[in-house]
């Protein structure tokens, strides 16, 4: 039989075959990216001793581990860019969180080189590439992009046709680790493990950076629980890879996009929101492309910006020149890095911006608003309990030093952290003479990357769109658009340093100067009255960005009177990315932007036009929608704050008033608590008024034992009352009585294993305790400490007052801090 072969498959095998590395000696190597999503480096090969994360570890030992690996900024979208196109977010102006910006048509996703030297690449099913370019990225790159890509669909014929396949797994990611509820999280996470896989709240190592709760204790054993599941996906792909006849022609890599979804974490400079796990598995025919032999660990600095040429490297292909990263693979690989460069930009509807420079040794960030916290109120994360017991906590007589660093107002102007010595990022050495050269280099290290790489997140978002008209961020810098802008670098690095030179800079005839010398101004604690009458200038000025930042410093520094009608206006705006500015910093006024009202319902009636009610947040749509999302986020945020108002001290802190003891016993004001003690005696502390709905925060600290209490809600009738109680009796804190008709929740054995589950270790002995009670309709709602016990509904009592028990055992019960606001 005669065989033959069209000229143009000839071509592609030799191609394929010559441009491997290896040369002849080998077919080109399969490439496999597992992407973990919001994972620091909690993995037992790092040293983690609570995690369970058995497949990792087996890989692993198979694998060169690297100590050093970074992302480029701690949110997935600007790392996703980065990843996909080898070049800086910042350089491509997708620095911003579902950016909408284009990137030029000759930067192609670097799956696309690999395809059309004959590889077939498929990606499992994140994209979130942060430009409106993307669906061109996507049908360029991937021969499969779907939720069943996989290297098994190559075509029969091509059954040796080499692969680059990527799986994102999403089970760790910041949606179940903490903002789904938690019985979504057992039915759709925790129940994928066996009981001895399940992590116990009451033996995880806490950061010091963390307060010790019981709500936090139970988020951060529940993200290692999602960890622990992830794992188990790690080792099915593996094990496909295996039972295909491909682990010995297949390079692995197992990576994190950025640090873990908790709290301090995801959205920070930190390490622990930049430092990820990285193994490269190299099979035996590729061992000479190894930098290290398996098992053996690389302590070369890498980051996100590297991950495109080393893979084209290790294929041995032909690294576009656009592409800023190194090829820390492949021969012959580039040179070690001193640092790698990371940046904070807007993430949803949070404005922020801040660079890191980070070396083996030393990490600095330069933090260019430094009047906002770290811990600032965000939509979406703040669904999740953990969020609001920082929000709870805070408190400087209280917090640690750590945890106020994270959970304060404010951040440093500069932060340097010797990450040898202090790998947590504990101890600020900013203000150390001793370190002032590290300082100046790593300083010096930062402008010369801003200025090498054209980084673009010192043009306002507002003010970008204005600038490159219908070019590209990218391709507008290179072509001098920006022109005058790139200078407003050296205004920003005066904010927090150089108050003149702000000042100065509030009359630039350049937009993005004066943007900047408003930051600055609104940067300081005090506002003299030349910078006062600055800012109230800029109040009118033709730039939309510098507006909104003017009447964002004015109601930072109290002049809301003035500030409040550019916001409304500018929040009603036809440019989305300038609503979303001014929305987010009324919402920062809250209650002092009541007259805003009208116009932020404006805008979540806008948003619901834009993009469907519907629509889950993690859903990417194009760029007008993700801003009108974002900018709803502001609005539903503030609105809900203005309607939360009308909390009612039921206790003054000083007196009885209001309040009627129904027994014998002693009753009485200390220190600004309640103290009541009843000696054999049922003794029930009643107030006058009564309540339909309403929501109800009182926080109560009893004896360690020997002693039966509650908080009486809806409560009637002379004498004992007849109402719902709220337990208060160590476990069973958080249960629900019918006074005088028996229990409510829990009553079932069911329901009792139920309630054990939900409440945990919540109630701490011998503290004060937190108890938020919601009654709404037939519907009661509880939670200790944060920690949701009860959710039931039942029709007895729909009117009553609020009560404070002494059953009669035990020593003093003691009450504080009790609100009540009435629901409509």
């Amino acid at each position: 039989m005669k065989l033959c072969c069209h000229p143009a498959l000839i071509f592609l095998f030799l191609l394929i075959d010559t441009t491997f590395v290896g040369g002849a000696e080998s077919d080109p190597p399969n490439i496999l990216w597992i992407t973990a999503e919001d994972m620091s480096a909690t993995l037992g090969c790092y040293g983690d001793e609570y995690a369970i994360t058995p497949s990792i570890d087996r890989l692993s030992k198979e694998s060169v581990r690297y100590t050093n690996a970074f992302a480029t900024a701690p949110v997935c979208s600007p790392t996703r860019s980065c990843l996909i196109t080898g070049c800086y977010a910042t350089s491509l102006g997708t620095h911003n969180m579902r950016s909408a910006f284009p990137v030029p048509k000759s930067i192609r996703g670097f799956p696309t080189i690999l395809r059309d030297a004959g590889y077939y690449t498929t990606n499992n099913v994140k994209t979130d590439y942060n430009t409106s370019s993307w669906q061109r990225i996507v049908k360029e790159s991937w021969n499969d992009n779907s939720d069943t890509a996989h290297w098994r669909k190559r075509p029969a014929k091509n059954g040796k046709q080499p692969f680059f396949s990527i799986f994102n797994l999403m089970t760790s990611h910041q949606s179940r680790t903490m903002v789904w509820t938690y019985d979504r999280f057992q039915r759709e996470v925790q129940s994928r493990l066996t009981k001895d896989e399940i992590h116990d709240p009451s033996k995880v190592p806490l950061p010091p950076y963390y307060p010790d709760t019981p709500v936090i204790r139970r988020t951060v054993a529940r993200y290692y629980d999602c960890v622990s599941a992830m794992d188990k996906q790690v080792g099915e792909i593996l094990r496909q890879l295996e039972d295909d006849g491909l682990a010995d022609d297949t390079i692995v890599f197992f990576y994190s996009d950025h640090g873990s979804g908790m709290p301090r974490h995801k959205r920070a400079l930190l390490d622990s929101g930049m430092h990820v796990p990285l193994l490269i598995r190299f099979p035996k025919k590729c061992q000479h492309l190894a930098p290290a032999m398996p098992g053996e660990t690389v302590d070369r600095l890498v980051s996100f910006v590297d991950f495109a040429p080393a893979i084209l490297s290790l294929a041995g292909l032909d690294i576009p020149p656009h592409m800023q990263g190194r090829p820390f693979l492949g021969k012959p690989n580039s040179e070690s890095r001193d640092y790698v460069y990371g940046h904070r930009d807007r993430v949803d509807e949070v404005i922020d911006m801040a660079r890191s420079v980070r070396g083996k040794r030393y990490l600095y960030i330069r933090n260019y608003m430094p009047h906002l916290g770290y811990n600032q109120p965000t939509a979406w994360p703040d669904l999740g309990d953990i969020r609001h017991e920082f929000y709870r906590l805070t408190d400087p007589q209280q917090m640690t030093g750590p945890q106020w660093h994270f959970a304060g107002p404010t951040r440093p102007v500069e932060e340097l952290y010797d990450c040898q010595s202090d790998p947590l990022n504990l101890n600020n050495l900013a203000d150390s003479g001793e370190h002032s050269k590290v300082l100046n280099q790593l300083r010096a290290a930062h402008r010369g990357h801003v200025k090498k790489t054209l980084d673009l997140g010192f043009v306002p978002e507002p003010a970008a769109w204005r600038l490159i008209g219908d070019s590209t961020p990218w391709e507008a810098a290179r072509a001098g658009m920006y022109g005058k802008h790139f200078k407003a670098a050296d205004i920003a690095a005066a904010v927090g340093k150089d108050d003149d030179a702000c000042l100065k800079a509030t009359r630039s005839s350049v937009a993005s100067k004066r943007y900047w010398g408003v930051i600055g101004l609104t940067a300081q604690e005090v506002l003299s009255v030349a910078e006062q009458e600055a800012l109230t200038a800029r109040l009118s000025d033709e730039s939309a960005a510098v507006r909104v930042a003017a009447a964002a410093g004015l109601g930072r520094h109290n002049h809301v009177e003035r500030a409040l009608p550019v916001l409304i206006d500018d929040v009603q705006h036809e440019d989305l990315s300038v609503v979303l500015h001014a929305a987010r910093a009324i919402e920062l006024l809250g209650n002092r932007a009541r007259d805003a009202v009208p116009a932020m319902q404006k805008v979540v009636a806008r948003s619901k036009e834009l993009r469907p009610a519907d629509t889950p947040a993690t859903f990417v749509l194009s760029g007008e929608q993700d801003l009108a999302m974002f900018a709803s986020f502001a609005a539903r945020s503030f609105l809900s704050k203005v309607a939360s108002d009308g909390w009612v001290k039921l206790f003054d802190g000083e007196t009885l008033e209001g309040w009627t003891a129904r027994a014998d016993g002693t009753v009485k004001v200390v220190d600004g608590e309640i103290q009541i003690l009843s000696k054999g005696k049922n003794l029930w502390l009643v107030h006058d008024k009564k309540y339909d709905d309403f929501e109800l925060v009182v926080e109560a600290l009893m004896p360690k034992s020997g002693y039966n209490s509650g908080i009486g809600i809806r409560c009637s009738g002379k004498g004992r009352p007849q109402g719902y109680q709220c337990e208060i009796e160590n476990n069973k804190s958080g249960m629900i009585y019918a006074i005088g008709s028996g229990w409510v929740w829990p009553r079932t054995p069911k329901e009792k294993a139920k309630f054990k589950m939900m409440a945990g270790a919540c109630f701490q002995v011998g503290k004060w305790n937190n108890f938020r009670i919601r009654c709404q309709g037939q519907r009661i709602q509880i939670w200790v400490n944060g920690v949701q016990t009860a959710d039931v509904t039942d029709e007895r009592f729909s009117s009553g007052s609020i009560a404070l028990q002494h059953h009669g055992k035990g020593d003093v019960h003691r009450f504080q801090n009790i609100r009540i606001r009435e629901l409509k």
